[in-house]
């Protein structure tokens, strides 16, 4: 299932502090990040403006209660959920959009806390001091690594069947003819099954390519040798590696060029 995440302010509901400055004829409430990038300095500047002016807490709660979401914002809510993961990220504060999410039907949010003391701000706690983008990713990411588990259960059903192929083929192989190359390319074949498969969980983690691409990445990359392998037994041939004749030649022509 896709991920949704939505921003809360400006697009559910009406921006806060703007009705916080309406109430209280304040201007400076209507600063965004827009006008202040430091979003811990335009913080420190609403709280020290609603302690300045005797705001209380209580009197924003009893604003923001008045407040509705904006028109359609609820069915639109109920539709995401019905179809995505939904997960709203936002700037806001759980204190004081609390009320609208229970209008909106308390959909899964990621914000900030107010610290409030005797009914009066006294501060904030960021819950991601990440921005927004960065919430994101970590979203996506775990929502990436629970398809990965879903998908490993069955790659790996199927990659201990193809493992067992390529062991069983080899010993085989080592009865009929000797140690060395099947040893060898037994290594190479592990080797490249476990590297392949931490490439592909990591893309996959990071969504450079699909979760079940990664998981099943290795798996792919082992079966052709798995059928190579149980083909040569079956047909009770030895692993052997012939250079072409073409390729001796191209050797000794180069060597008689350097002589000559």
């Amino acid at each position: 299932m896709e991920h949704v995440c939505l921003d809360l302010e400006g697009v559910l509901i009406p921006e806060i502090w703007s009705e916080v400055a309406e109430y209280t004829g304040e201007e400076q409430f209507k600063l965004t990040t827009q006008d202040l990038k430091d979003y811990s300095e335009l913080m420190d500047m609403r709280i020290d403006l609603v302690q300045s002016i005797g705001l209380s807490f209580l009197e924003i709660q009893s604003l923001v209660n008045k407040m509705e979401p904006f028109e359609g914002a609820r069915e639109f809510i109920d539709w995401v959920r019905d179809n995505f993961q939904l997960t709203i990220v936002s700037d806001s504060f759980y204190e004081l959009a609390w009320p609208l999410l229970r209008k909106l039907g308390t959909p899964s949010i990621n914000c900030h806390y107010l610290d409030i003391e005797n009914n009066q701000l006294k501060g904030y706690t960021l819950r991601q001091l990440e921005n927004k983008k960065k919430t994101f990713f970590l979203q996506q990411k775990l929502i990436n690594l629970h398809k990965l588990t879903i998908n490993e259960r069955y790659s790996l059903m199927l990659a201990c069947i193809l493992l067992f192929l390529v062991g069983a083929s080899l010993g085989s192989i080592i009865r009929k003819g000797g140690l060395g190359l099947p040893l060898v390319l037994s290594i190479i074949i592990f080797l490249t099954y476990h590297y392949i498969g931490v490439f592909g969980r990591n893309a996959a983690e990071d969504n450079s390519i699909s979760p079940f691409i990664g998981s099943w990445l290795s798996t792919m990359i082992l079966f052709p040798f798995a059928f190579y392998l149980t083909r040569i037994v079956s047909m009770d041939k030895t692993l052997s590696f012939n250079i072409p004749d073409s390729l001796f030649n191209l050797f000794k022509l180069k060597n008689k060029n350097e002589k000559n």
